[in-house]
C-alpha cells in the first residue's frame, strides 16, 4: 500500500468518522515480554450459575497455515470449569474447581496471588498505581493442584516459571501467614494485610532476605488517593517467578477524580489522574515515570480524553535501561446508539513536549450497530517508530486482547464483524498491515460461541 492511498483511506474513515481504543493511555504489555513480540491475555469475563459455554474458533494469515481453537466454559454452582485448546495457542489450557464439602479444589491453572504478590504471584509493573490506573491483565501462573478445606486456609502445589513449588496459607480479619517451598530446599514465608484502606506483604526467605510491599487508599473529597512504597534486599526473589520479582525500592503515588454523575453516568464534567513512581533495583539500574491525563464527558455522547507521561530508565532488571522520552496522546469519540465516531493520536519524544519524535500512532475507526446485536467496525492506524523503538496497538477478539507490536514506518487497517448465528454469536475479523521494506501481510480470525442452560436429568 503506498503512502498517498494510505493517506487516502485514513481520510476516508476520519470523513466518516472514528473509535479510538478502549483507554486513553497508551497500550504496552508486561516488561518481562521481549520487544517486539505481539502479547495475548484473557479478556475478564465469567459465565452466569447454570450456564455452559462452547467457542470455536480459527486464526491465520500470511505467515502461516490456520490454527484452531476450542474453549469450553460451565458454571454450575458445586462445579466450574474453563479450558482452552489450540495449537500455538498462548493462553491454552485450563482449571476446574469443585466446592463441596470437602471445600474448595481447583486442578489445572493455578492463578493465584498472596499479598503484594512477593513470595506468590506477581508484584506488577513498579509504575502502576491504585487510582483509576490500567493494571496490567491477570497473569497465567503456573499448573497444579489448590485445595482450600475453610474460608482462610489453601494448600498448593504445582510447576511455576520458577520450577516446582508447594506452599501454605492461612488468614483470618485480613491478616495472613503463608509459606513457599521448592524442590531445591528454598524456602520464603509471607505476612500480609488486606483491608479496604491498606494492602500490605512482608517477604522473609531462608537466607535472611526480606521484602516489604504496603499501599495505602484514600478516599479524598470525591478524589481517590493511593500511595504505594516498597523496600528490601536486592537479591530477594519470588520462588514461583522470579522474573515478576520486581524492583527492590520504589516509591508511587497517584491521584484521580471521576467526573461528575459516577463511572457510568452521562451527565458533562471533567475527571484527572496523576501519577508518579520512581524505583531502582540496585544501585545504578533505577526508573521512573510520570503520568497526567485528563478525561471530559460532553453532552451528546461525546468523550474526550488526553494524557502526558515522561519515563526513563529500566523497566526490568537485565534489560537496558530506556532512553528518555515524553509522550502526549488524545483520544476523541462521538455518537449514539447506531454509530460511534473518534479519533486517536499518540507521540513520543526525545526532547520536551514529544520533541524530535522517535514513534507516533494514529488511529481512525468507525463503529456501526446493526439489528438483532450485529456490529461492524474498521480500525485504520498510521504509525511511525526510529529502529528500536516499541509501539503497539491493542485488538479485540472474542475472547482476548491482543497487543499487536509493531516497528518502523507503515499502516494497518483492521475489519471486524459479530452477528448471531446457529443460536450464538460468530465474530469474524480481518488486518492488512503495509510496512516499508516489507510485502503486506494479512491476517485473521474467526469464532463462534454459544451460551446455553445446563440441563439436569430429572429424578425418577
Amino acid at each position: 500500500m503506498t503512502r498517498r492511498a494510505g493517506c487516502a483511506a485514513l481520510l476516508l474513515v476520519l470523513a466518516l468518522g472514528s473509535v479510538p481504543r478502549a483507554r486513553g493511555e497508551p497500550v504496552e504489555p508486561p516488561p518481562d515480554v521481549a520487544d517486539g513480540e505481539d502479547y495475548e491475555a484473557e479478556i475478564p469475563d465469567s459465565v452466569a450459575t447454570g450456564s455452559i459455554e462452547t467457542s470455536l474458533g480459527a486464526t491465520g494469515g500470511s505467515a502461516g497455515r490456520a490454527r484452531g481453537r476450542r474453549r469450553v466454559r460451565f458454571e454450575d454452582g458445586a462445579l466450574a470449569g474453563d479450558v482452552r485448546d489450540g495449537a500455538d495457542d498462548p493462553l491454552a489450557g485450563g482449571e476446574v474447581e469443585a466446592r463441596g464439602g470437602s471445600g474448595r479444589w481447583t486442578v489445572g491453572r493455578l492463578g493465584v496471588a498472596w499479598g503484594r504478590g512477593l513470595v506468590l504471584g506477581g508484584s506488577g509493573e513498579p509504575w502502576r498505581i491504585a487510582p483509576g490506573a490500567a493494571r496490567a491483565p491477570a497473569r497465567r501462573g503456573g499448573q497444579g493442584l489448590r485445595w482450600s478445606p475453610g474460608p482462610g486456609l489453601e494448600l498448593l502445589g504445582g510447576r511455576f516459571p520458577g520450577g516446582d513449588v508447594a506452599g501454605l496459607r492461612a488468614g483470618r480479619s485480613g491478616v495472613a501467614v503463608g509459606a513457599l517451598a521448592d524442590r531445591g530446599g528454598r524456602a520464603a514465608a509471607s505476612l500480609g494485610l488486606e483491608r479496604e484502606s491498606v494492602l500490605a506483604e512482608l517477604a522473609l526467605d531462608l537466607a535472611g532476605r526480606w521484602r516489604g510491599e504496603v499501599e495505602l487508599r484514600r478516599a479524598l473529597a470525591g478524589a481517590r488517593l493511593a500511595l504505594r512504597a516498597r523496600g528490601g534486599d536486592e537479591g530477594f526473589r519470588a520462588l514461583a517467578e522470579p522474573r515478576l520479582a520486581g524492583p527492590a525500592r520504589l516509591l508511587a503515588a497517584g491521584l484521580a477524580s471521576a467526573p461528575p454523575g459516577g463511572v457510568r453516568g452521562e451527565a458533562p464534567g471533567l475527571g484527572a489522574r496523576v501519577t508518579g513512581a520512581l524505583w531502582r533495583f540496585r544501585p545504578g539500574v533505577t526508573g521512573a515515570r510520570a503520568t497526567l491525563e485528563l478525561s471530559a464527558r460532553m453532552a451528546h455522547h461525546g468523550r474526550l480524553a488526553a494524557g502526558w507521561e515522561e519515563r526513563r530508565g529500566v523497566r526490568r532488571d537485565g534489560l537496558l535501561p530506556d532512553p528518555w522520552r515524553q509522550g502526549i496522546w488524545y483520544e476523541w469519540r462521538v455518537g449514539g446508539a447506531g454509530a460511534s465516531l473518534g479519533l486517536g493520536q499518540e507521540l513520543w519524544g526525545a526532547r520536551v513536549r514529544a520533541g524530535e519524535a522517535t514513534r507516533s500512532v494514529s488511529t481512525a475507526s468507525l463503529a456501526l450497530r446493526g439489528p438483532a446485536g450485529s456490529a461492524w467496525r474498521i480500525v485504520h492506524a498510521v504509525h511511525r517508530a526510529r529502529r528500536g523503538e516499541r509501539l503497539y496497538l491493542a485488538e479485540p477478539e472474542a475472547d482476548r486482547v491482543v497487543l499487536r507490536a509493531l516497528a518502523g514506518d507503515g499502516e494497518r487497517t483492521r475489519v471486524e464483524a459479530r452477528a448471531p448465528f446457529a443460536g450464538g454469536t460468530a465474530q469474524a475479523s480481518a488486518s492488512l498491515a503495509a510496512a516499508s521494506g516489507r510485502a503486506a501481510r494479512w491476517q485473521w480470525t474467526t469464532s463462534w460461541t454459544r451460551r446455553a442452560a445446563i440441563r439436569r436429568a430429572r429424578s425418577p
